[in-house]
């Protein structure tokens, strides 16, 4: 399996940049996106404060996302956020999706994985069965 479609750094990057830069971007994405859409550390950080500035109504602008950070005790800088910004060239939408499907793979591929290694080790096939067929991907 190629890495590639199970993370993509610099989709996370692009679909930061856009919602820190559009609000209506970041809303139009924020329940379809979670922060286990993100594999990088520092990008799940960055987004939970987003989620969190803006449960909190304000606007997850840098700047508020930014003091969420810190409060957060995570070491991100003003210039990392605006760096984000300046790699948004595409639609929101485009990163998204890619977000999307990579979370999806790394789902199925647990689920699968677990299943499998529960047959394997004589669990029963029926219920592994009913596992894979209720298997929600979000």
């Amino acid at each position: 399996m190629q890495l590639d479609k199970l993370q993509n750094t610099n989709a996370e990057r692009c679909f930061l940049g856009r919602s820190i830069f559009n609000l209506n971007d970041f809303v139009t994405w924020k329940s379809a996106i979670s922060p286990d859409h993100f594999t990088d550390p520092r990008a799940r950080a960055i987004y939970t404060a987003q989620l969190k500035v803006h449960e909190a109504g304000q606007m997850p602008d840098t700047t508020n996302v930014l003091s969420a950070l810190h409060a957060q005790g995570e070491a991100v800088t003003l210039e990392y956020l605006f760096d984000l910004v300046k790699t948004a060239t595409r639609e929101i939408g485009f990163h998204a999706k890619i977000l999307l499907d990579c979370r999806a793979r790394r789902v199925i591929i647990s689920k699968c994985t677990k299943v499998m290694k529960d047959v394997t080790d004589g669990g029963d096939v029926f219920q592994a069965s009913d596992e894979l067929k209720g298997l929600e991907i979000s």
